[in-house]
């Protein structure tokens, strides 16, 4: 039996106080984590559907280096 995704609540508030804080940092990629985007990442082509939090394009190198310092913060670290 292929698993099939179900409707989940919205990103976690962690994660949307991560999200924010990226922005405030100066983030200049896009970031998605409305449920449609989600579920578009949800597979890699294989029989597993794992929706992620949240999905982000960073825009540079500088972008990819504001992720992640900001995800080896203590508060975010998990």
């Amino acid at each position: 039996m292929i698993p099939a995704l179900h409707a989940q609540l919205g990103p976690s508030s962690l994660t949307l106080e991560y999200l924010g804080e990226l922005r405030l940092r100066g983030f200049d990629g896009d970031i998605a984590h409305a449920h449609a985007d989600r579920t578009v990442f949800a597979t890699d082509n294989s029989i597993y559907q794992l929706a992620p939090q949240a999905v982000i394009f960073p825009r540079h190198e500088v972008d990819v280096i504001r992720v992640a310092k900001l995800a080896r913060e203590a508060r975010f670290a998990r």
